[in-house]
């Protein structure tokens, strides 16, 4: 997400999310094949070993070293960009870049260590960083509840769960044709309330509806898929810049939780009814919804880079405010992230 202009940023990260479609329906077809769990372990665990060496090869983002005042180090790395797209730049270009906006290089900030304490401190950076972790821990147990509910359907287990996973990848086309026509904000809202209406209805069907339950289950799959990949895109673009990795590690972790207690409110079924765990999730997720309405839209926004854009990003923003009723900006920050949105970076007569 850092190396890559507004206008693209949903296309880059909803590309990488619509692998996992294909990614679970081969996972059903090599359990099918090998109906061995230590067998399906080994084909999933071990081809992972090679990102233990290929972080070797991947570039740090440049804008985050410029925030870190690692001016030299980014300069490394535009070099090879522009060496790859064939354009010539000067040997110093980010200096001379920034010297030509004005931007200090501020030898001061050089020793300053971001830290999960700054997250905390600045009201709306929390604010967002809050609503976001709730969003992600909401959809993460939402989607693992109907991917592993999907087994309980009365239905081929591995049938169910190809057609859980599959659904996926129509959930986030939509998603991304509809983040980039109404934003996120909007998007993250529709998809959480249809997968809670979704899960809700499924729920109170009669169980001898057999495939009526698993078509409007699969809705709310569909939904919260797209959401689900849509909170990574829109996540990533709240937190500033300095504190992104931070801010992302921790929401995930949490997120991770609802993971683990989705199980758990699958099994309320055995004991309780099969209604119970749909409609807790159904509730859940009309929340979490609901919950995105408090956050600033990111759509075509330059990503905050420091703490202080990150804390006055979005504070003139109104409950349910879409971007077709976004106030017009009054100015924008002289930095290098306000030329991200052209198709060029250029110092004089000179093109990255």
């Amino acid at each position: 997400m850092e190396l890559v202009k507004p206008q693209k940023r949903s296309t880059s990260g909803m590309c990488i999310c619509s692998t996992f479609p294909f990614v679970i329906a081969l996972m059903c077809l090599l359990a099918y094949l090998s109906r061995n769990w230590f067998i399906l372990s080994l084909i999933t665990s071990v081809p992972l070993v090679i990102f233990l060496v290929i972080w070797y090869f991947v570039p740090e983002s440049p804008r985050w070293l410029v925030a870190q005042n690692r001016i030299d180090e980014a300069e490394v790395i535009v070099q090879k960009i522009a060496k790859v797209n064939k354009k010539k730049i000067p040997p110093n270009f980010l200096k001379t870049f920034m010297a030509s906006k004005g931007i200090a290089n501020q030898k001061n900030k050089k020793d300053i260590k971001f830290t999960f304490v700054h997250i905390i401190k600045y009201p709306n950076i929390r604010k967002n960083f809050l609503l976001v972790t709730f969003g992600w821990l909401v959809n993460a147990t939402v989607y693992v509840g109907l991917l592993f509910g999907s087994t309980l359907f009365n239905i081929n287990d591995y049938l169910a769960l190809t057609i859980s996973g599959l659904v996926e990848l129509p959930g986030d086309l939509a998603a991304w044709w509809g983040m980039e026509k109404y934003g996120r904000r909007f998007i993250m809202l529709v998809s959480m309330v249809l997968a809670g209406i979704s899960c809700i209805c499924a729920g109170i069907v009669p169980g001898s509806y057999t495939w009526t339950i698993v078509i409007l289950a699969n809705i709310g799959k569909f939904a919260i898929a797209g959401s689900y990949s849509a909170i990574y895109v829109f996540g990533s673009e709240l937190i500033p810049t300095v504190l992104r990795t931070s801010a992302l590690a921790t929401a995930t972790l949490i997120g991770s939780v609802g993971s683990m207690i989705a199980p758990h409110i699958l099994y309320l079924g055995t004991l309780y009814g099969r209604a119970l765990p749909l409609i807790i999730l159904g509730i859940l997720s009309i929340f979490g919804g609901m919950c995105n309405l408090f956050l600033p839209e990111t759509m075509n926004e330059n990503l905050p880079e420091t703490i202080e854009e990150g804390e006055a990003f979005g504070k003139d923003t109104k409950f349910c405010q879409f971007p077709f009723t976004k106030p017009k900006k009054k100015g924008k920050i002289s930095r290098i992230a306000d030329h991200r949105d052209s198709k060029t970076v250029s110092v004089d007569n000179y093109e990255l």
